[in-house]
């Protein structure tokens, strides 16, 4: 695809929901061209970047330039590398420099001293020691074949141009430099190192440890390593620490990177010291020229059968890894390799090791206290030292008197620490005499800084109540108070919990007692403890309206003025036949389940709480057919005819013409239930058919004829007699249903309106009392008591209206209607006093009357009720106070919210008459208690006689009997069935 095909191809993938139906080359095509435009663009911007970039770095550089200029064009002095000097060669054209000084001279290529000298140089002094490090060059074949590891320095030497040797060393101890003799025959010690102390813990300061741990190969690093020898190297680094040596003294050297990395990985995972281990430097000889250390640890790392030793050839590495030293030198390798290589320095080393006993193949470590000597051949041998020193207790004396009962350990003595032990830790028990004469119960440590306060009990009487009480020596008898307990009675019939020192009125009592609230439960509560201000702990469990009990607490809905609200389901049965599936509350929402209304068009598609809509008719038989509108009573008589269809089994079906054929055969299934349970006393008759209901029963038609007509005022689906599952599917019975339906159409719209009118007044009544929080809120302040409780009251009712709306009781609500009004009669209050009208009254007993009703509106809060006397004496005084102000002054708004008339019952009937009502039961006796009704009173009817007027004409089903054999022939179908039923019995 060329890029105008995949642009195409793009845009309509965008426009259009098509991409996954494109061709897969067309999808990868698509792909690849997006992913190129997207390189091609951040390649513009990443060169964009680097041009940037290297234009800053240039700028950089020149102005590098110019300060390196102007610093070379003043200085006397220029301390360099001679790299550095090869770059900065042309700052160097107008400066002279007569003198050019070389450190380290041996180690640098010849090539770089040429380049660092100049037309102006008069003196060039090399400084080195050319039996140390070469210059090593990046390739080997110019060192081995060309000399260029040769440096300037040590070619002059060995060509006899007359230089001068430092002969006095001041850096190694005399066992030391006496084997570097061997490398430099005239050096000679400075008395300086004549006083270089022993290496505390050790026999002796110089020793070859020589083992025969092999060694192995780093394949990653193409490097040596002899992991047997590491682990001895660092355990030795432990012992030396553990002899009081910091690690700044300490260093470990070894010629090969492999054994370097493996040194540095087991001290990185080391238990013992770990903090103080991670310190010592562990380094490669070749990077260590020219620096020193009191202690050095030298790990040669190669040890195998063929003598091959490396670089330990190499006599310049051996020379700077021996001369590292100071006081102490540790070597760790294989002598018999290193004698094997037949390297004459190598043999001359061993040999002078040997003959002066530095040499050996077992450690030796000794006790700087017991002077034993402990000899370690192997790692696993360092548990003879654990502690630095020996296996034996300590026992040295310390400061307390006390033997030290640590493994021995290294200490050191001096005119600070006499014992060396002052930062020890004494395990035992203190011995120092007290002034008290008692015996120190402490440890010894506690009370190395001094006593601490005696502990042992003493007996000491009051002088003032004559007790007898135990303390401690350490306490003060003279401020001490009798804690023996009160034997004092109280007022209550208590005893005195308090101690004796303490007046018995100081605390109330705070015995506890069982005693019986003004709510009626018992709660255990402390003797001083009002019962009228007590909060009852235990569960209110109080009936609600629901009938449930309360689930809240007996002081949280005493406080509250209101039952907390219930937590259960309502599950109340509701006109429409379901049970209210929403949280308990005093009035039942709309249903919200799916419909149960069904014709033979379809379902009911809304909930439950909606009005139905039904569609035309669809009622017949091949005898007869109904012309209204389903929503209409049927101009179809029931067909009483039997249907002549065949079931399944081939046998007549027991059910009757244009009605759903029953599923139950009377010769297959005779002891179904159909046919054994006698509802109305004619399922056994032969010649008896049965209707099939929604629910799959089938009904004896003249007892279900019966029972649909069967006159009642509830509100309700049809039932089935056996199961009470409404019917909404039969054609015999469309009428009963379509009257049904429409009188619970009717009665679901009288709950909505009643719904939205609740809701409504909710809200109007939660508006009203927040506008006069709000307003009571900015007026507090003014410190008058009466606006202060009249805040506490409106704060009340604000949370009933909130609690009330949740649980829908507007029983409440019309009580909280009441409640509002009494709250604008204080309103009214307010804003006179505000207005200043009370300057009008030359009398006080105006204001008195104001005081009385703000300790009434406390007296309501407290109480969270609101009596009469309340609101009467509140009304009165707002219209005394509206009189005075005919003229001047009028409140801007007034109360004017009607309670709220509706009905909250989910039982609704009608009468005959069509109105719709929840009324009372009425007492009577029932005829029959097959169809037992409760008989109810119309409230729009009973006062002109209206349950005793003639009912509206309306479609029934009358019970009617079969026709006799005589009186209507047998058809062929009726004769199948009696041949059928002889042949069975």
């Amino acid at each position: 695809m060329d890029t105008k095909q995949i642009q195409n191809s793009l845009t309509q993938a965008m426009t259009l929901d098509t991409y996954t139906h494109m061709p897969f080359e067309a999808r990868w095509s698509i792909n690849n061209y997006l992913m190129t435009s997207l390189k091609q663009k951040s390649q513009i911007k990443m060169d964009e970047f680097v041009k940037s970039y290297s234009d800053a770095q240039k700028r950089l550089e020149e102005l590098d330039q110019l300060n390196a200029k102007k610093i070379f064009g003043q200085a006397d002095i220029i301390a360099m590398t001679t790299t550095g000097r090869s770059k900065y060669s042309e700052y160097f054209t107008n400066v002279t420099f007569p003198i050019v000084i070389v450190e380290e001279a041996a180690e640098v290529f010849e090539a770089h001293i040429i380049t660092a000298l100049s037309k102006q140089t008069q003196h060039l002094i090399l400084i080195g020691d050319h039996l140390q490090l070469r210059p090593n060059p990046a390739v080997y074949d110019l060192s081995f074949n060309y000399n260029l590891s040769l440096s300037m320095f040590e070619r002059l030497v060995n060509n006899k141009i007359p230089h001068s040797t430092l002969a006095l060393q001041r850096r190694m101890r005399p066992e030391i430099s006496k084997m570097m003799n061997l490398i430099y025959p005239d050096l000679k010690n400075h008395d300086s190192v004549l006083r270089f102390p022993q290496i505390r813990g050790l026999s002796s300061s110089l020793y070859f440890y020589d083992h025969t741990f092999k060694e192995n190969t780093n394949d990653m690093m193409m490097s040596k390593v002899n992991k047997e020898e590491a682990d001895i190297v660092v355990r030795f680094a432990v012992y030396l620490l553990q002899n009081q040596y910091t690690p700044d003294k300490i260093t470990i050297l070894t010629l090969y990177a492999g054994q370097l990395l493996h040194i540095k990985q087991i001290v990185k995972n080391y238990k013992i010291l770990p903090d103080l281990l991670k310190k010592i430097r562990v380094i490669n000889v070749d990077n260590y020229q020219g620096e020193e250390n009191d202690i050095i640890l030298l790990s040669l790392v190669r040890s195998n059968p063929e003598s091959r030793i490396g670089f330990l050839k190499i006599s310049n590495r051996v020379c700077v890894a021996l001369s590292r030293a100071r006081m102490g030198l540790f070597i760790f390798g294989n002598a018999n390799c290193l004698l094997g290589s037949k390297l004459q320095l190598w043999v001359d080393v061993v040999s002078y090791l040997k003959e002066n006993d530095f040499f050996g193949n077992a450690l030796k470590f000794c006790c700087s206290y017991h002077k034993i000597v402990t000899e370690v051949q192997s790692l696993k041998d360092f548990h003879k030292i654990p502690e630095g020193g020996c296996t034996k207790k300590c026992e040295a004396k310390m400061e307390c008197g006390h033997l030290c009962t640590s493994l021995c350990h290294p200490f050191e003595v001096t005119p600070i620490d006499p014992t060396g032990h002052q930062k020890s830790t004494c395990k035992g028990k203190c011995i120092r005499p007290r002034s008290c004469l008692h015996k120190c119960t402490y440890d010894c440590a506690e009370c190395k800084n001094g006593h601490l306060p005696c502990l042992t009990p003493i007996e000491v009487k009051m002088v003032k109540c004559g007790h007898t009480v135990n303390i401690h020596c350490r306490q003060n008898t003279i401020d001490l108070k009798c804690p023996v307990q009160c034997e004092k009675i109280l007022a209550c019939g208590h005893q005195c919990l308090l101690r004796c020192s303490q007046d018995c009125n100081l605390k109330p009592c705070k015995q506890t007692v069982e005693r019986a609230l003004p709510c009626g439960h018992k709660i255990e509560m402390l003797c001083h403890e009002d019962i009228n201000t007590a909060k009852c702990y235990k569960d209110c469990a109080k009936a609600l309206q629901c009938r449930h009990k309360c689930t809240g607490k007996c002081s949280e809905c005493t406080m509250n003025g209101y039952h907390k609200q219930c937590s259960s389901k309502c599950g109340k049965y509701l006109v429409c036949g379901h049970n209210c599936a929403n949280p308990c509350t005093s009035t039942c929402a709309p249903c919200n389940t799916m419909c149960y209304t069904k014709c033979p068009h379809s379902d009911c598609p809304d909930v439950c709480g909606k009005v139905c809509g039904i569609k035309p008719c669809l009622n017949e038989c091949i005898h007869s057919k109904c012309t209204n509108l389903c929503s209409e009573p049927c101009n179809r008589d029931p067909c009483n005819m039997n249907c002549e269809k065949l079931l399944d089994c081939q046998h007549p079906c027991i059910g009757l013409c244009g009605e759903k054929c029953p599923k139950q055969c009377r010769i297959c299934q005779p002891d179904d239930i159909t046919f054994k349970t006698h509802l109305y006393g004619h399922e056994n008759d032969p010649h008896a058919s049965f209707v099939a209901l929604d629910c799959g029963h089938a009904i004896e038609v003249r007892g279900l004829d019966k029972w649909m007509n069967r006159q009642q005022t509830l509100i309700q689906y049809l039932e089935c007699p056996r199961c009470k599952h409404p019917v909404n599917k039969c054609s015999r019975y469309t009428t009963q249903i379509n009257d049904k339906l429409k009188d619970l159409n009717h009665v679901k719209a009288i709950i909505q309106r009643n719904n939205i009118a609740i809701n409504a007044k909710f809200k109007e009544v939660s508006t009203y009392i927040n506008a006069d929080f709000v307003q009571l809120f900015s007026r507090v302040n003014k410190g008058s008591s009466i606006i202060e409780n009249t805040l506490a009251l409106a704060r009340h009712l604000a949370q009933q209206a909130i609690h009330f709306e949740k649980i829908r009781a507007v029983k409440e609500l019309n009580k909280l209607i009441d409640d509002a009004e009494y709250l604008s009669f204080l309103m009214k209050i307010i804003f006179f006093i505000d207005s200043g009208i009370l300057t009008l009254y030359s009398n006080s007993t105006m204001q008195q009357n104001i005081e009385i009703i703000a300790k009434q509106v406390a007296d309501a809060v407290k109480r969270k009720t609101i009596t009469a006397l309340h609101k009467s004496q509140a009304k009165q005084v707002a219209d005394n106070l509206t009189i005075s102000a005919t003229s001047r002054i009028r409140p801007s708004v007034n109360f004017n919210i009607e309670k709220i008339q509706v009905d909250t019952s989910n039982d609704w009937h009608v009468c005959p008459n069509k109105h719709y009502f929840t009324a009372v039961k009425l007492e009577g006796s029932q005829e029959d208690e097959l169809f037992d009704e409760v008989n109810q009173v119309c409230t729009q009817c009973a006062p002109r006689g209206g349950a005793g007027q003639a009912q509206p004409n309306r479609v029934v089903v009358q019970p009617q009997e079969l026709p006799k054999q005589e009186e209507r022939p047998m058809s062929m179908l009726d004769k199948l069935r009696a041949a059928q039923l002889e042949r069975k019995h």
